[in-house]
């Protein structure tokens, strides 16, 4: 009885596949097609990758050879590309080297960058950092407070460092009482 009640639990599985043919045929269609568009997408962000790291190190060859107007031009197209590992790093060859003489140009790629999502958080606070001390040659005293804003406000291993920086920066600037309000959410957040 055993083997009788193992063919008819087979035999009604096959009924039940032959039943629902199509829809076993569309699933394993749709499984296909999905691989097939996941394959496509990630080799072309590898191609896109590739064809953005040779841009950079494309405009890095030319920066040395002096032509500052032909690397300048690529790193600017890098940006416009919102990669998240060339862009900023694009931005930051302009700076190293001095390629824009505009710091409002600069602030703009600045906060070009700040808006690729594909940066996790904790870099994006690093390049807000680095954007305040970038600020902070042009006296630019609420724009620095207003771009490292979201980094005290929130839990970034950058926090301290934001704190930091806008109470030295303060302080430079002999706005002492400025400077203390910093410092002293500085030491409290260290006594916690």
């Amino acid at each position: 009885m055993n083997d009788q009640t193992a063919a008819v639990k087979k035999n009604s599985f096959i009924l039940i596949i032959k039943r629902h043919m199509l829809l076993v045929i569309s699933i394993i269609i749709s499984l296909l097609v999905a691989l097939i568009i996941t394959v496509a997408i990630k080799h072309k962000q590898n191609s896109n990758n590739i064809e953005t790291s040779e841009q950079f190190n494309k405009a890095r060859i030319l920066i040395v050879n002096q032509k500052f107007i032909e690397g300048k031009k690529i790193l600017n197209e890098i940006i416009k590309k919102n990669n998240k590992f060339y862009s900023p790093l694009s931005l930051y060859l302009i700076i190293e080297n001095d390629l824009e003489k505009n710091p409002k140009i600069i602030t703009q790629l600045f906060d070009q960058i700040l808006l690729i999502k594909k940066i996790e958080k904790e870099n994006l606070d690093l390049i807000r950092i680095k954007k305040a001390i970038f600020l902070a040659n042009f006296d630019s005293e609420n724009e620095i407070e207003k771009t490292l804003e979201p980094i005290i406000e929130s839990n970034s291993i950058w926090r301290e460092k934001a704190i930091s920086l806008l109470a030295d920066y303060f302080l430079s600037k002999q706005k002492k009482k400025k400077a203390d309000q910093y410092y002293n959410l500085l030491k409290s957040k260290n006594n916690k």
